[in-house]
């Protein structure tokens, strides 16, 4: 594949992303994706009381002169660690579970090995 169907692909699997991902790992997301579609900002900072659209946009503002090419590499790059990160996360906590059903039953180790 080449980078905008890889970057594309990413996009959409960015979506699956848990919401506890984390504000900083989203607003990564979206200054790399805007930067990779759009190009440098092109529009005026949002307004005092708009926050998030600030947040948004100065995120976006610091990737400022960083190539098209270069910002979708990046986004690819974000999207697959943030998901190797949730697997793991994912994999710790059944394990944990897992553990604590295998005690709650009364469960030795060695029965179930």
């Amino acid at each position: 594949m080449g980078l905008k169907e890889d970057f594309d692909k990413a996009a959409e699997e960015a979506k699956t992303l848990p919401n506890n991902t984390s504000d900083e790992d989203k607003l990564a997301l979206y200054a790399l994706f805007k930067q990779g579609t759009v190009g440098d900002v092109n529009t005026a900072r949002p307004g005092m009381l708009d926050f998030k659209g600030k947040a948004k946009w100065d995120a976006w503002e610091k990737q400022k002169g960083k190539s098209q090419e270069a910002a979708m590499q990046e986004y690819i790059e974000l999207v697959a660690s943030l998901k190797v990160t949730c697997a793991a996360v994912f994999l710790a906590v059944f394990l944990l579970l897992a553990g604590r059903l295998l005690v709650l039953s009364g469960s030795r180790e060695d029965d179930v090995l």
